[in-house]
């Protein structure tokens, strides 16, 4: 039997890094809440989990693709992982994350974008 839970990082701040061709900006910052849920296997006794969740995230400035910059500085962020918690408690966690961000169509342009990421977290 498997087990899930919800969790929610309350907010994320992140670099995203442009491919973009000059002038645009070559960091930007995005802000974002995103729910997430969590599924562990072995009845919740597993160090593995998947998670995924959907929520909603800010860019402080455009965000500039190879295919054109983001129509909107406010897009939905999309997050599907999966990884392992390691430790004496537990305590230490790492996961590798596909995370897609974009406006789903409500402003013109929306090249949307996906990035890969490692993650490392600390429970206190």
């Amino acid at each position: 039997m498997a087990r899930a839970h919800p969790h929610a990082p309350g907010c994320v701040s992140e670099r995203l890094v442009s491919t973009a061709a000059p002038p645009a900006r070559r960091h930007n910052t995005q802000l974002g809440v995103v729910p997430m849920a969590r599924y562990r296997f072995a009845d919740g006794q597993s160090p593995w989990f998947v998670e995924g969740g959907i929520g909603l995230s800010y860019l402080t400035a455009t965000h500039h693709t190879p295919n054109g910059p983001f129509g909107s500085r406010w897009n939905f962020s999309d997050h599907l992982g999966v990884g392992r918690n390691f430790g004496a408690q537990r305590q230490h966690e790492v996961s590798l994350q596909a995370k897609h961000v974009s406006n789903a169509g409500l402003r013109k342009p929306n090249p949307g974008e996906t990035f890969v990421q490692i993650r490392y977290a600390h429970r206190f």
